[in-house]
């Protein structure tokens, strides 16, 4: 405050920097941070996970210079290991979880262009999020509704975990 009132009149004297006035931050700066910073923290452990399972699978798939019956012995240790660790559900948790960083950092965006915007583009940018989240939505329930035919005409193309 200091220094803009010191740029805003240069002739004055130099304020007093010293006395701090008091900040309180509005209710949904604070709520948008809290979206945004959770937001961040699941999307990057997410890619921090999938690091670690992108190595186990490496691991997993990696040739073993010994014999036929020990490799085959070795590999089937290594299969049951991933699965006793529940590693094909982590795996499969992944995207679900960051879908749902995604929805916190949609809600944030929301949230602060709500208050702080014109509502026009608060408005344009609910719709887009609309349509993205609608999306979603329906290519996770359209799979698991849709039973399959042997004829395969009511096949849903596309599968996610979240189905």
């Amino acid at each position: 405050m200091a220094i803009s009132l010191q740029l805003s009149n240069p002739s004055s004297p130099v304020a007093d920097i010293s006395v701090v006035t008091s900040f309180t931050p509005n209710a949904y700066d604070v709520q948008t941070n809290a979206l945004y910073f959770i937001s961040l923290t699941l999307a990057l452990s997410v890619s921090s996970i999938c690091i670690l399972g992108k190595q186990w699978i490496r691991e997993y798939l990696k040739d073993i210079a010994v014999s036929p019956c020990d490799a085959a012995r070795i590999r089937q240790m290594r299969f049951d290991s991933l699965h006793a660790w529940k590693v094909p559900q982590i795996i499969a948790a992944l995207p679900v979880i960051l879908l749902v960083a995604l929805m916190l950092f949609f809600a944030g965006l929301l949230v602060q262009l709500w208050n702080i915007s014109d509502k026009t583009t608060a408005a344009t940018v609910l719709v887009i999020v609309a349509l993205t989240v609608l999306l979603i939505v329906v290519t996770t329930i359209v799979p698991a509704c849709i039973s399959v035919r042997h004829d395969h005409s009511a096949f849903a193309p596309f599968r996610s975990p979240q189905a």
